[in-house]
């Protein structure tokens, strides 16, 4: 839809873009781009659409994007979870030994 825009007219493009709100799915993405001006139809946006972040893209001459969330609400950064705390066998038998002593 957007292939025969030159830059000129690509500069002036108006509208509002939908999205649903910040999640940890990476499946799933749905938005919804609605232009303004120039009279064209809204486009429908899904997963296809998407780059995630760290991504990398080849085999193209230019790509035209937005960025719709940065941060901590980027699909990549809500499905970080924070690491099991490692605690050594020998280190767990002297807590326990601790423990006891604070308890007599």
């Amino acid at each position: 839809m957007l292939e025969n825009f030159g830059e000129k007219k690509l500069v002036l493009l108006n509208g509002l873009i939908k999205s649903e709100l910040p999640n940890e799915n990476l499946e799933k993405w749905d938005g919804l781009v609605m232009f303004s001006n120039q009279g064209l139809k809204p486009l429908q946006a899904d997963i296809k659409c998407l780059v995630l972040r760290g991504s990398q893209l080849r085999n193209t001459n230019f790509a035209i994007g937005v960025v719709i969330y940065t941060g901590m609400s980027t699909k990549i950064m809500k499905n970080l979870k924070k690491p099991k705390h490692k605690v050594s066998n020998i280190m767990r038998m002297m807590n326990n030994m601790l423990y006891t002593v604070f308890i007599f």
